[in-house]
């Protein structure tokens, strides 16, 4: 805790508390911008080591989350072959982890380094990316009840 607390300070987090549902984690919540949250994950990161994957959550527009699981699904146009999902995962440096069960226009992506990829950013980078039709975080919500 006390090395939580240093990164407090040094960081600008707002608070940290275990994750609800019984999954394991941390939900670390941060102030300032873009800029300050992408420092504070670099922080992290450095400071937890490569034991620890720190992913940043989503928050939709009613103060919900959703929390990524470190997978990302990329989608092809016209479909894509084991060859050219493989060219996608070296230029990207990702790890192919299976095409999606339903449809060959999917397939499900993680970072080949968790601890290093800041996954905004790598989702910005692939988007770029004219093979690729549409890229997206794999995540779990929590929702509750009215």
């Amino acid at each position: 805790m006390a090395r939580l607390s240093r990164l407090k300070e040094e960081a600008r987090l707002l608070d940290a508390a275990p994750l609800k549902g019984g999954r394991r984690g941390w939900v670390v919540r941060v102030a300032g911008n873009a800029k300050n949250q992408r420092r504070t994950w670099e922080a992290l990161s450095k400071e937890l080591g490569e034991k620890f994957s720190v992913i940043p959550a989503l928050g939709d527009a009613d103060g919900g989350y959703s929390y990524p699981t470190g997978y990302l699904s990329l989608r092809f146009e016209d479909g894509a072959t084991r060859e050219q999902l493989q060219d996608v995962a070296r230029h990207h440096n990702l790890k192919l982890v299976r095409r999606e069960q339903f449809t060959q226009k999917q397939a499900l992506f993680k970072p080949e380094n968790a601890a290093e990829a800041f996954l905004p950013s790598l989702i910005d980078q692939i988007a770029r990316d004219k093979t690729v039709d549409d890229v997206w975080l794999d995540a779990e919500s929590v929702y509750q009840r009215g």
